[in-house]
């Protein structure tokens, strides 16, 4: 099964071949030079997109197989795009987060923001990023554990206030 990870955002599209400029996560930017795919939430499912073969992300621009031509390229715009978390299995180091894992697995979840609640489920070290693992109304989302996206962090009270982005959570 796959394990979504947002790596990135798309922004508008360029020239007439349907191109998108894009922004991700420095960690991610080797991995997507090697994997060549990413997937992007099309009514509520997650749907792979293919990298061209001439198509160099390092240049700062997406350009992907079935998308030739800037109003196809718009549907894709100004999004988050996500990457499997499974294929970076081997570029995990467990025991990196292993200690904060076991210091705020089961801490109550808020999102500012969002006015999301959950439950944070578990903690996973990327290269370059923690991402906490967070249990809401049923689904798990991972969320970039960001020094500048937390509002509190109550030991005693077992709570994780955060400020997240609008649409994290979409």
């Amino acid at each position: 099964m796959i394990q979504l990870v947002e790596v990135g955002k798309t922004f508008k599209s360029y020239g007439l071949s349907g191109s998108l400029r894009f922004d991700i996560q420095e960690t991610f930017l080797e991995l997507l030079k090697k994997e060549r795919v990413v997937f992007f939430m099309v009514e509520g499912n997650a749907v792979p997109f293919f990298l061209e073969d001439r198509c160099d992300p390092g240049e700062g621009f997406l350009e992907f197989d079935d998308i030739h031509d800037p109003e196809s390229a718009k549907l894709l715009s100004h999004v988050a795009f996500y990457m499997d978390g499974n294929r970076m299995g081997e570029e995990l180091n467990v025991d990196d987060s292993s200690e904060l894992e076991d210091d705020i697995r089961g801490f109550y979840f808020f999102d500012e923001q969002s006015k999301q609640k959950g439950k944070v489920m578990g903690v996973e070290d990327f290269p370059g990023q923690i991402l906490i693992l967070v249990a809401i109304k049923g689904k798990e989302y991972y969320v970039p554990l960001r020094e500048e996206w937390i509002s509190e962090l109550d030991f005693e009270k077992k709570s994780l206030k955060m400020r997240l982005p609008n649409g994290m959570f979409e």
